[in-house]
């Protein structure tokens, strides 16, 4: 039984970080060269402060190689967050092992980075040895163990929770005790972790309006839906036109054999023959067209829970799909792979070009990020719905005089039919199939409802438009970073609640 003790303890939340080091004068393969240390330093002091925006963090814990470990143990240190650090081995043979070689600047003096050594371990909380005397590779691997152990243990016991950095290239090479090696641990015990490493693929800000070279499923879903909307409008116009022409043979059905000079009979075959086929092609083609329906609607669904979810990775959001800290690629991807039909083998999303794009965004301020926002993401909205909404009040305008013109007919028809009784003038009227003005009624309704569903589209998009009007002028009163946090999540949630019910409505249609 949990003591009552343990109950009033405060949780844990604790920061584990990994990174490489400084690349030594004398290495091959380039992986952390030394003019890279300052963007990387930029880099991870941002997403430290976006981490502690999210959870109030107690404790760091980390190594202390030149590189990325001192890179972090820094920048937690200046936010007052409880450092522990773990050394594969004794003091002194890390020191000459991963601190004092030379890393291949002018003017090098080895001596800065042991003294910063012995700063940060100076306040260090905590200091703690894998091994006493294991000074092999192997002995970095243990190192790691050894902190992961830690975390997992300060989370059990204090019902804390776990965020990981790392200060490295996504997808890199896998070598043991290694930072790789590293995340592939953590991430075995569901821990989310954020690599962090200036991006080679660095995308304009403005491409954010083509979310397909970032999310290539997203492509995918706008495309399919788009085809089967374009074919649920086909099969509507088709419908109608065989409508038309089923009311136009159905008159001739019963006209008697003089007609046309002895050729009435022929004419009443043709007309039958055109009449079943036209009602059977309508038919099917109703049935085919609920199944249209069905597939653009979960289509642009999917396509635009992607576009939502995507401002929340690419500020860096605590989304409610990613559970311990801001989204990470691999969430996302994860997200992504959810959404992507069943067929999808292709990459969900290019993550390259995605880290690049995320990683000039997340550096905008605050009255950056607003403005960035509201360009490409709330105002190209607006006007979408704007646009819409003037669609609807056209297609309104245009079934009102459908639903005139057929409403004409069938009483015309209908007096016409009433009058041939009295007047033998008019005796050809009786010939006509009812079946035709029966028709025409059919499409009158038809007309009437469709101009009731635009009606209502109409105001739903008026209504769309209006309540992401008010939240685009809230933006005034955005000064914080907790603030945009807050505003852009209302923006979004507004966002995916509208466009769920549109999509469900369309549905039931």
């Amino acid at each position: 039984m949990t003591s009552q003790g343990a109950l009033n303890t405060p949780k844990e939340f604790i920061l584990l970080f990994t990174g490489h080091l400084l690349d030594a004068v004398n290495r091959k393969e380039e992986r952390f060269p030394i003019d890279s240390l300052e963007d990387a330093r930029k880099l991870l002091s941002i997403y430290i402060d976006q981490a502690i925006r999210g959870q109030p963090f107690t404790t760091a814990v980390s190594s202390l190689g030149a590189g990325g470990d001192m890179i972090f143990a820094s920048e937690v240190l200046k936010r007052g967050i409880s450092l522990i650090v773990f050394l594969p081995f004794e003091k002194e043979h890390f020191i000459a092992e991963s601190v004092d070689y030379f890393k291949g600047t002018p003017n090098e003096n080895p001596e800065a980075w042991r003294e910063e050594f012995e700063r940060i371990l100076s306040r260090a909380k905590e200091v703690r040895y894998a091994t006493t005397n294991d000074f092999s590779n192997e002995a970095y691997a243990i190192c790691n163990t050894e902190m992961l152990a830690y975390a997992l243990k300060k989370r059990e016991l204090y019902h804390g929770q776990i965020t990981a950095l790392a200060l490295m290239r996504l997808h890199e090479k896998i070598i043991e005790g290694g930072s790789a090696h590293f995340v592939e641990e953590i991430k075995k015990h569901h821990i989310p972790v954020q690599v962090v490493w200036p991006a080679d693929d660095v995308a304009e800000i403005e491409e954010i309006r083509n979310l397909t070279p970032f999310v290539p499923v997203f492509g995918f879903l706008e495309s399919h839906a788009s085809r089967h909307q374009n074919r649920w409008r086909k099969r509507l116009k088709i419908t109608l036109t065989i409508l038309a022409t089923i009311a136009f043979f159905d008159a001739f059905v019963t006209v008697g054999d003089h007609f046309l000079f002895g050729h009435g009979q022929m004419v009443r075959m043709v007309s039958l023959l055109f009449s079943a086929a036209g009602a059977f092609l309508t038919l099917q083609l109703q049935i085919s067209d609920k199944t249209s329906l069905r597939q653009w609607t979960n289509s642009r669904a999917k396509a635009e829970q992607i576009r939502s979810e995507i401002w929340f990775y690419l500020f860096n959001y605590w989304s409610e799909n990613n559970r311990y800290g801001p989204y990470t690629e691999t969430e996302f991807e994860a997200y992504a792979k959810h959404l992507a039909p069943p067929s999808w083998k292709e990459p969900v999303i290019n993550t390259s070009k995605l880290v690049g794009l995320k990683q000039k965004i997340i550096q905008f301020s605050v009255v950056e990020k607003i403005n960035y926002y509201k360009q490409y993401r709330l105002n190209d909205q607006l006007s979408y719905f704007r646009k819409k909404k003037k669609y609807f009040t056209r297609r309104i305008q245009i079934y009102k005089t459908a639903t005139l013109l057929f409403l004409s007919i069938s009483i015309t028809w209908g007096v016409l039919k009433m009058l041939a009784e009295f007047y033998p003038s008019l005796s050809f009227f009786m010939d006509i199939s009812p079946l035709g003005m029966m028709i025409s009624f059919i499409a009158l309704v038809a007309s009437y409802s469709e101009s009731n569903n635009s009606k209502e589209m109409e105001y739903k998009y008026q209504q769309m438009g209006d309540g992401l009007a008010v939240l685009n002028d809230g933006s005034a009163a955005v000064n914080e970073p907790s603030e945009f946090d807050g505003w852009l999540k209302d923006c979004e949630t507004y966002l995916r609640t509208q466009n769920n019910e549109w999509s469900l409505a369309r549905e039931k249609t």
